[in-house]
């Protein structure tokens, strides 16, 4: 059964609703992901714990260069960000050019993850 994208309230009410079944965060998830919405399909797959939806959003991340996506599921699901992973991504975002995607791997890899928030959750920067 395909599932319409909600408006922002009741996007909110399902991501966040206590009663809402994994089953159905994971089919919201993969709707937005047919969209190409893949941080919005991050959040589902997160909160549904659905290691197939993370699965192919990390295909994603790595297809894009994102370091940020492969630290949420890194988070969500560590047994799921290995070593080869992080070395994988900094290779691909610097064939992809985003130099600072790479670095953030390389410092993930080097087993300091936090290195991949923004400076401004690092307290670094101005929020």
């Amino acid at each position: 059964m395909a599932v319409n994208l909600p408006d922002p309230l009741r996007r909110r009410e399902i991501l966040y609703g206590v009663d809402t079944p994994a089953a159905t965060l994971s089919e919201y998830g993969q709707a937005y992901e047919e969209e190409g919405r893949f941080d919005d399909a991050l959040q589902f797959f997160e909160q549904a714990r659905d290691a197939k939806g993370l699965g192919r959003i990390k295909e994603q991340a790595f297809k894009l260069g994102d370091a940020f996506m492969l630290k949420r599921i890194a988070k969500a699901m560590p047994e799921m960000a290995t070593p080869a992973d992080w070395e994988r991504m900094a290779k691909r975002a610097e064939e992809l050019g985003k130099n600072l995607f790479a670095e953030q791997a390389r410092q993930a890899l080097a087993g300091h993850l936090e290195a991949v928030e923004p400076e401004e959750k690092q307290g670094l920067g101005k929020a």
